[in-house]
């Protein structure tokens, strides 16, 4: 897929999960960063294993204090 920087490697914890109904959204928690973010994955490229995309953009931000080692979706 990509890769990009969240400020914070090589530390404690970040997670990705993709959303449940839509293989164009996923949530990334980042612990040391104390934040959880929802992604809009972009530029869809069909391969060989499927579709992949060659980019992402946050659309929504949460601050949380002493966060995240996991994301998840909830219903």
């Amino acid at each position: 897929m990509f890769t990009v920087s969240s400020g914070t490697a090589g530390t404690i914890s970040s997670a990705i999960s993709a959303a449940p109904w839509s293989n164009e959204y996923a949530v990334v928690s980042d612990a040391p960063g104390g934040y959880v973010e929802v992604w809009k994955l972009e530029d869809p490229k069909q391969t060989d294993l499927g579709i992949e995309y060659e980019a992402g953009r946050p659309v929504a931000r949460i601050d949380i204090q002493s966060c995240c080692g996991h994301a998840l979706w909830l219903p």
